[in-house]
C-alpha cells in the first residue's frame, strides 16, 4: 500500500485538442511523477499542451477534467448539450443548422483563416507562374543559342 509520501503530484496544464489551432485553451489536471510525464499522458489522450505555465496542485485528479470540449453549433454558437443526435449530425434548436459531427470543430475558422488561405494561394500562383516563366525563358534561350 502506498504511503502519503509516495503519492504522485497532480499537475494543472493548459491544453486544447490536437489539430484544432483555433480552439480555446482549457485547464486539465493529471497525476504524474513529473511535468514531462504529465505532458506525455495528455498528448497520448489527444491534447496539445502548453507547459510553460504548468503548476502542481494539491487536490487529486478528477477524470471528468479530461472531457472533450462541449459541442456547440458552428453557425450560431448555441450549446448542443442534450440535443438528440442522429447517426452523423445534430440539428441546432436555435438556428436549425444541421451540425455534421464527422467534421466537427470546437471553433469554426474565422475570417483570418480565410484571409491566410487566400494569401497562401496567391503566393502559390506567383510561384507557379515564376517557375513557368523560368522554364520558358530557358527553352527560348536554348533554341536561339544553337
Amino acid at each position: 500500500m502506498a504511503s502519503e509520501g509516495d503519492k504522485k503530484p497532480v499537475w494543472q496544464i493548459l491544453t486544447r485538442p490536437r489539430g484544432h489551432e483555433h480552439a480555446d485553451w482549457s485547464i486539465q489536471r493529471v497525476e504524474a511523477r513529473s511535468l514531462l510525464q504529465a505532458e506525455a499522458i495528455l498528448r497520448r489522450r489527444g491534447f496539445e499542451t502548453d507547459t510553460v505555465r504548468a503548476v502542481p496542485v494539491k487536490e487529486p485528479a478528477d477524470e471528468a477534467t479530461f472531457a472533450s470540449p462541449p459541442l456547440v453549433c458552428r453557425k450560431c454558437g448555441y450549446p448542443l448539450d442534450g440535443v438528440q443526435i442522429s447517426i452523423d449530425s445534430a440539428r441546432c434548436p436555435e438556428c436549425g443548422f444541421d451540425q455534421p459531427l464527422r467534421t466537427w470543430m470546437p471553433m469554426a475558422p474565422g475570417p483570418l483563416m480565410s484571409i491566410s488561405r487566400f494569401v497562401r494561394n496567391v503566393f502559390a500562383m506567383i510561384g507557379i507562374a515564376s517557375a513557368a516563366f523560368i522554364v520558358l525563358w530557358t527553352l527560348v534561350s536554348l533554341q536561339y543559342s544553337l
